[in-house]
């Protein structure tokens, strides 16, 4: 049931060794400094962000910038209502979905899921709903688990 969900998705991100792998070095990175900070630069988001235009010669940019706005929405609008500010990992979100384009979307499921299950595990360990986690690894859990039903599909 799983695969069939990612299996009609694209796979021209998953066949492109530049996309694939600069994605991973990417969420590595921000892992590591969110485990440490809670923080996400802004800078190495947007130096993600302007790589993948370097890209375009190595892998077109077909309606990912819609998937762009869409993730934006999705991720913006809970911020919005909750009164907060934007933080690193909506920045984030909204720049792996120009990598992913319209995987975004079993790659968010994938992420909320992640981050629902840890947090609850949490939530049980520490009985502290107000502690503040960094997104950051889940988003890498995510991506790793992406990778995996992506291949399998294939």
């Amino acid at each position: 049931m799983t695969s069939s969900f990612f299996s009609i998705f694209d796979k021209s991100f998953i066949e492109n060794p530049y996309l694939v792998i600069s994605t991973l070095i990417f969420l590595i990175i921000i892992s590591i400094i969110d485990f440490k900070t809670l923080k996400i630069p802004n800078k190495i988001v947007l130096v993600y962000f302007i790589l993948r235009f370097i890209f375009i010669p190595l892998a077109p940019i077909k309606n990912d910038l819609i998937w762009l706005l869409f993730t934006g929405l999705v991720v913006i609008i809970p911020a919005l209502i909750h009164n907060r500010p934007m933080g690193g990992d909506v920045k984030a979100l909204m720049s792996l979905s120009i990598y992913l384009g319209e995987n975004i979307i079993p790659f968010l499921a994938l992420f909320y899921m992640v981050g629902l299950i840890i947090g609850l595990i949490a939530y049980g360990v520490t009985k502290d709903s107000k502690k503040k986690m960094p997104l950051a690894p889940f988003m890498l859990i995510a991506y790793f688990i992406f990778l995996a039903i992506q291949m399998q599909a294939i």
